[in-house]
């Protein structure tokens, strides 16, 4: 059995050789020709970069409760080569219950979009893109996600528009996994430091 597994591989070394197969190299400039340039749509993230203070309410979708107002801070800053834009949240709603939440940015060649990953604090993760409205400066964003704790799904909807370059209005809509019941929206207008 030796002498076949031998016999085998000094075969199939043989093959490659007489066939010009041969390992590639392993050295610095030929990794790099594996890595794509920089997108230049990523710049079109640069408005963000920056601390945001903002300010805004959340509403249930139904007429009788008062809609809980939250403050926050928000970062933006590039990472991995400006591949990445990361932005970071800290706040608070009614002035009492902590929030916290992570998004990273990126950009989807295939979808010629921008794509949006999140996780917050209290057990939420989702997934989606955003498109830049130049004429608007505005960014349309549509997402799904998952509350960790119950297990729904859900669908997001929003724009972020950029006002002025120190002023940025937002607003979101959470519906049902199935986006057909609205279940909360979002607003709020943050200013840039």
């Amino acid at each position: 059995m030796r002498k076949q597994v031998l016999m085998a591989a000094v075969t199939l070394a043989g093959l490659a050789a007489f066939a010009g197969c041969k390992a590639p190299e392993f050295t610095v400039d030929a990794m790099r020709e594996h890595f794509p340039p920089r997108a230049t749509e990523l710049d079109m993230l640069n408005p963000l970069i920056g601390t945001w203070d903002m300010e805004g309410q959340m509403k249930p979708n139904d007429d009788k409760t008062t809609p809980l107002k939250m403050k926050a801070s928000m970062t933006f800053q590039w990472d991995c080569d400006k591949r990445l834009l990361v932005g970071r949240m800290e706040g608070k709603v009614e002035n009492e219950l902590q929030m916290h939440a992570l998004e990273v940015w990126s950009w989807d060649p295939a979808s010629k979009s921008f794509l949006m990953t999140w996780q917050d604090g209290s057990g939420h993760i989702g997934k989606g893109h955003a498109k830049w409205d130049s004429a608007k400066r505005e960014f349309k964003m549509s997402a799904k996600g998952k509350d960790l704790n119950s297990g729904a799904d859900y669908v997001g909807k929003g724009v972020m528009k950029l006002v002025d370059d120190r002023t940025m209005e937002m607003t979101w809509s959470d519906y049902d996994g199935l986006g057909l019941f609205k279940m909360f929206d979002h607003t709020g207008t943050a200013k840039k430091r």
